[in-house]
Formats: C-alpha cells, sequence, structure tokens
C-alpha cells in the first residue's frame, strides 16, 4: 500500500479546522482524514476512524502529515505565507521560469471595474479545487509583473526628461 499526501483546498482545510474545533485535542485526526491518501484513495473516511488507532499512531501519522503539508500545501492557518511568498518569488524570478510566470499572470478576465485573477484558467481545474498554494503563486506571478510594469513605466518617464 502507498501512503501520500494531498494538497487541501481551502475549503477542505476549513472544514476539518472547522471539525477540530468542536474537538481540539484530536486536530491531527482531521487533518489526517482530510489529506491521507492511501493507492490514491482517502486512506480513512473520517476523524473518527482515524481515532480507532492507538494515540502514539495517530500523534506520528498526525507529525508526519502535517510536516508534508507544511511542504506541499501552504495555508493562512498553518504556514508562514510571508516565507511562502518570498520563496515562490525567488522561484519565480529565476530564469527558467519567467514564461510561466507571464502566462500565470496574464490569466485574467478585465472589466469595466476591476482585474479579475482566472487562476482557474492557468491550472486547469475549478475554483473549487484551486489550494492556496495555487492562489499564492497566481498573485507572486502578479506582483512580479505589475513590479516589471511600474520599472518600465520608470524608465520611459526617465527618458522623456
Amino acid at each position: 500500500m502507498r501512503l501520500s499526501v494531498k494538497a487541501l483546498t481551502w475549503q477542505e482545510e476549513m472544514v476539518a479546522v472547522d471539525a477540530a474545533a468542536d474537538d481540539s485535542e484530536n486536530i491531527e485526526s482531521h487533518f489526517i482524514a482530510a489529506s491521507m491518501l492511501a493507492d490514491g484513495s482517502r486512506a480513512f473516511n473520517s476523524a473518527e476512524e482515524v481515532g480507532q488507532l492507538s494515540e502514539s499512531e495517530v500523534a506520528v501519522l498526525g507529525a508526519e502529515v502535517l510536516v508534508a503539508l507544511s511542504r506541499i500545501s501552504p495555508s493562512h492557518v498553518r504556514s508562514d505565507i510571508d516565507k511562502w511568498r518570498e520563496t515562490l518569488k525567488r522561484g519565480a524570478l529565476h530564469g527558467s521560469n519567467m514564461v510561466e510566470v507571464i502566462a500565470m499572470a496574464g490569466c485574467v478576465d478585465y472589466t469595466m471595474a476591476a482585474t479579475v485573477g482566472r487562476i482557474d484558467r492557468y491550472f486547469g481545474v475549478p475554483v473549487s479545487r484551486l489550494t492556496e498554494g495555487h492562489r499564492l503563486a497566481f498573485l507572486v506571478a502578479r506582483e512580479i509583473i505589475e513590479e516589471a510594469r511600474e520599472v518600465h513605466r520608470e524608465q520611459s518617464a526617465n527618458k522623456r526628461r
């Protein structure tokens, strides 16, 4: 049996957090149930099912799941978002990634009142399946493009003087 941990969507994360609010001593069980896969399918149907394991098994498994989630699924609930943004930006600015940054940042709709990010287009998944990691990557890509535009505007203004 191959065990793995899947990234959680914002909704999946909030369901686990809300369920754990009534069961704060057992938050690990809720994250295990939400994210652990066995051979590509859910390993546990519920936190109650996880609770059938011994306390030490839940503690060890919970710690491993939270470590894996911190690596693959940034979250405003569990993660240092500023560090994630910094790391994503450093990676995005590498020359080999600039084509992807431009493509991602360009996934927007323009309206009379706003520019609306369409992250779902770039990642090819419904909005409901996007993770906070997807959203962070998109925001970083947009920031990089906006910063580049600002530099270009300043350089153009300086040339006119």
